[in-house]
């Protein structure tokens, strides 16, 4: 650090100065690790479905993952995250039936629910 400066009223910092939002908040998000995107699953064998889930300073409250395309969710089993401020790993134990899948994740953190609408992160954060 090299100066510090004291003034009577707020001023935006050098982020908030380039169009980011100045409260820094961190939309629930999750993804999904495996299976990956093209991989073939075979019909009747249990396929385990995993990734990671972050809400910021929220806890990770659960995970619900989609099979069908957002028409139905099923609850993942979450591991114990190593603090609160870092990833929390999940997992679904699902045996696909014959035909084509979409595969969906959102994360829970308290009442808050994971979006589905896609946002950048710029300005506030990130969502989808």
């Amino acid at each position: 650090m090299t100066k510090i400066t004291l003034t009577p009223d707020e001023k935006p910092g050098f982020w908030a100065d380039r169009g980011w939002s100045r409260t820094a908040y961190v939309q629930p998000l999750s993804r999904i690790d495996a299976p990956t995107a093209l991989e073939s699953l075979k019909v009747g064998a249990v396929t385990t479905v995993r990734g990671i889930a972050y809400a910021g300073s929220q806890p990770v409250t659960g995970v619900q993952v989609s099979t069908d395309d957002g028409a139905t969710w099923l609850k993942a089993t979450l591991a114990r995250p190593r603090s609160k401020n870092t990833w929390t790993r999940w997992t679904l134990e699902w045996t696909p039936t014959a035909g084509a899948h979409t595969l969906k994740v959102r994360c829970v953190a308290g009442d808050t629910v994971q979006s589905g609408k896609d946002s950048d992160s710029l300005p506030e954060a990130a969502s989808g």
